[in-house]
Order: C-alpha cells, then structure tokens, then sequence
C-alpha cells in the first residue's frame, strides 16, 4: 500500500476505510441479526416481506438461497440429503444457497422435497379474467378466442 504525500490523499484514503469499516459492521449486524432471528434485517423491518423490486439480480438470488438453506437447516437435513432426496447434485445445493443460482426446474424439486412448492402460488398467482374482458362479457364466462380476422371478415 503506497503513503499518500498530501493531506487531502490522506482524507481521502480516511474516508475510504472508515467507510469500508461501515459496510462490514452493517454485514456483520445484518449477519447476527439473520442468525439470531432467522429473517435478515430488511425483511425484519418490513414484517417479513422483500421489496425485491429494489432488489438486484444477484441480491434476489441470494436472499432465496438464504430462504432455502434456512429451511432446509429446520428441518435438520445436509446439503448432501437435501441433494439426494431432491434428485440435484450437492453442487447445485451449494449453487442456491450461496446465491449462484441454479436451474428452475432443480429449485421446484428442491421446494417439493422441502415442502414448499406451495409457495410458487403465492409467488405467481392464478390470473384473472382482466376488468376489460369483465366488462365485454357481462357477466357470461368466454368460451372462445376472435382470432384474427382477415379481409374478408374471417369467412372463407
């Protein structure tokens, strides 16, 4: 590490590991607070729930590898156990829960083997007839899609 020879590289260089020193000691706080209670900060603060919106990429897959291992470490099984009832390879396991990510088709059977599949129906709900299509309809259930309809008014 080279020594700054003014006192503003000096300044800065202060800020730079006093700001480090902050990133750590909230990452150290978020991690004893995830530990202690099983949620992590954000979601404690928000009674339980992500803004994954405002969430990176990166971020989100983290917290569902977080979400994962938790549960998996309640219900007292190894990556490895975990792995082979899912019928995924303790590769994708670490690949989850560290936020590596993995494919869907290994996070539903993981999510089965756990019990949790249940939860994708919250995740993506059944969709609903649209209030524009309600309202078109009046009432009676729609039995048959338009289609297009060419020149001649769809009639051969």
């Amino acid at each position: 590490m080279c020594v700054p020879k003014d006192a503003f590289a000096v300044r800065r260089n202060m800020l730079r590991i006093s700001a480090n020193i902050r990133l750590r000691a909230q990452w150290v706080a978020r991690y004893v607070l995830t530990s202690a209670t099983g949620r992590s900060i954000v979601s404690a603060q928000l009674g339980g729930t992500m803004d994954f919106l405002t969430m990176s990429d990166k971020a989100v897959l983290v917290e569902i590898g977080q979400r994962v291992q938790r549960e998996r470490l309640n219900q007292n099984l190894t990556q490895g156990d975990l792995a082979h009832k899912a019928g995924v390879s303790r590769r994708t396991m670490q690949h989850l829960e560290t936020g590596r990510g993995c494919t869907l088709a290994g996070l539903i059977r993981v999510l089965r083997t756990l019990n949790k599949l249940d939860a994708l129906d919250s995740f993506i709900p059944q969709p609903g007839i649209s209030p524009v299509q309600l309202s078109r309809l009046r009432g009676a259930e729609r039995q048959r899609a338009t289609g297009q309809h060419g020149a001649n008014g769809g009639r051969n």
